[in-house]
């Protein structure tokens, strides 16, 4: 097959992930037919195909996580110098434009350039603050504000794997370094919870923001720089278009997650233990993407101050491709979100996991984590869930996510 047209379809998607066959040695197997063993291994091994087409590979779903975090790695410098370009020409045209773009879409375009900019520093600092961390997601191009999914552990071999998504006015640049510290924490409370039981596996959390989110004014958000942009961003909530956009994309890295997993050399795991985490909006990302998934491709789901889901209290886990008794909910007693059913159907996305019997409910409430014997603060809010306590320990909710992801659900404090 000419190098071209192998190129063109790893590219346009038609080098279909298979499940233990890495997108590398799909491409090595369309380029070079029988010849592929060599040239799969060369690369696998990352040093020639990464450095030469990161553009092509870093968000590649179906890739492993070290090629696609050399890939993604490579590609900082660039997308800077393309946005920085793009901003400061931006700059010079709106200074020469007597109107100041009102005719225009040019501060609109500097804005979100601005935008991105901003998410590709947090994308910096996150890997910069945490070592191991794996750049899985770089895309600076697409979309309103960018996107991004850095990984705590390397999900390529780790026993454990949780994927977060988050949900309205989430953006690189606004939250990708909280997730990201917010993953190392869950990482570290699942192994700690895993070592208290005599278990030596591992874990691996990754914060995804692979979609846009609605943009809504909310605490002082500014959800665009038109005048219409808060309108735009009270309808987007009102819908689950972007949620439905969305699932797509993040089922298909999860399928790419779990198509090039392998197990470490001293674990006895035949398949990665994957558990998905959607905050808010992203409960119904979350919901969604789990309807396409074959069925067992992840283990557990975990839905927290979720606004409704696409599912209904008569609906069982199968229809997400879950075993009974692997999805939990979570809901603090002050989360605002909890208003929704009093406010009427027509401001959900579905039923509210809360009152599915076929949901577990977990505990939100201060206590003493089974699994750990640390006191663990209560939850309260919309955000507190994954963060760390004064005592700088996880609070309940966070104990509790951190149990389901190891694949201890029997240590997670139930709730009410």
């Amino acid at each position: 097959m000419p190098f071209a047209l192998a190129l063109a379809l790893l590219w346009s998607g038609q080098c279909a992930v298979e499940p233990g066959k890495p997108h590398e040695s799909v491409f090595a197997e369309a380029l070079l037919g029988e010849q592929t063993h060599e040239a799969a291994a060369e690369l696998d091994g990352q040093s020639g195909f990464a450095k030469r087409y990161p553009e092509l590979i870093g968000n590649r779903d179906g890739v492993t996580a070290s090629v696609r975090d050399q890939a993604n790695r490579s590609l900082i410098p660039r997308r800077r110098a393309e946005l920085e370009a793009a901003r400061d020409k931006l700059r010079r045209e709106l200074a020469a434009d007597k109107f100041h773009g009102a005719f225009n879409d040019k501060d609109s375009d500097l804005f979100y350039a601005e935008r991105k900019l901003e998410g590709l520093a947090a994308v910096e600092r996150s890997l910069a603050a945490h070592p191991e961390a794996k750049l899985l997601l770089l895309d600076m191009s697409s979309g309103e504000r960018g996107k991004a999914a850095i990984a705590i552990g390397d999900p390529d071999t780790a026993d454990h794997i949780s994927i977060t998504t988050p949900g309205i006015n989430s953006s690189p640049g606004q939250t990708l370094t909280g997730m990201v510290d917010e993953a190392a924490k869950l990482k570290s409370e699942g192994e700690t919870i895993l070592r208290k039981q005599g278990s030596d596996e591992s874990v691996a959390s990754i914060a995804w923001i692979g979609y846009d989110p609605p943009q809504f004014n909310w605490e002082g958000t500014n959800p665009g720089p038109g005048w219409g942009d808060e309108l735009k961003g009270v309808y987007e909530l009102s819908q689950d278009s972007r949620a439905r956009a969305g699932s797509e994309s993040f089922a298909r890295f999860c399928q790419g997650l779990a198509a090039v997993w392998r197990p470490a050399a001293d674990s006895s795991a035949q398949r990665p233990d994957i558990t998905v985490l959607g905050h808010s909006y992203g409960s119904l990302v979350v919901s969604l993407a789990l309807q396409q998934l074959p069925k067992g491709t992840v283990s557990n789901a975990v839905f927290y101050g979720s606004p409704g889901i696409d599912m209904t209290e008569t609906a069982d886990p199968d229809q997400l491709g879950l075993a009974p008794n692997h999805a939990f909910v979570l809901e603090s007693d002050d989360d605002p979100i909890r208003r929704i059913p009093e406010w009427g159907p027509r401001i959900a996305y579905g039923g509210f996991p809360t009152t599915f019997p076929w949901i577990v409910r977990l505990s939100t409430h201060e206590g003493v984590g089974v699994g750990d014997g640390l006191r663990h603060e209560r939850a309260h809010g919309h955000a507190e869930y994954p963060r760390v306590a004064p005592n700088g320990e996880l609070r309940m909710s966070g104990y509790n996510m951190a149990a389901v992801v190891v694949g201890r659900p029997d240590l997670a404090v139930k709730g009410r």
